[in-house]
């Protein structure tokens, strides 16, 4: 699982939380970091990303480029914008999830879950 969220302390909490779920992760700082993980790891087999990313794309584009990349893969965003403010940042890939920031490590396994569920 490739997680991208540009605050140190929220990428600890994402992985912290999904390893003892039991999943496997791996973390970038923005976009272009996250996809070159994406690029150079096949067996990644899911995306959660922060939407307000640095470097010059947001979670939404990251979103868009992992689905031409691997389309199909699973796609959560953690994110503190209100839904009004994500829309007005563009536009979710298909099948894509939101998850709202603040949240209960348990809200976020089971997003997780739900998407991977989706998925199959």
């Amino acid at each position: 699982m490739l997680i991208i969220d540009d605050e140190p302390v929220m990428r600890m909490i994402l992985t912290t939380v999904l390893r003892d779920a039991g999943y496997r992760t791996i973390e970038a700082g923005d976009g272009p970091a996250g996809l070159a993980l994406l690029a150079s790891h096949p067996q990644i087999m899911m995306l959660v990303s922060d939407i307000g990313l640095p470097n010059g794309m947001s979670g939404l584009d990251v979103a868009l480029a992992a689905r031409a990349l691997r389309p199909g893969l699973p796609i959560l965003h953690v994110t503190g914008y209100a839904p009004d403010d994500v829309a007005q940042r563009g536009t979710l890939v298909e099948g894509a999830a939101i998850l709202s920031k603040p949240f209960r490590n348990a809200a976020l396994v089971a997003a997780v879950e739900s998407v991977l569920e989706a998925k199959s």
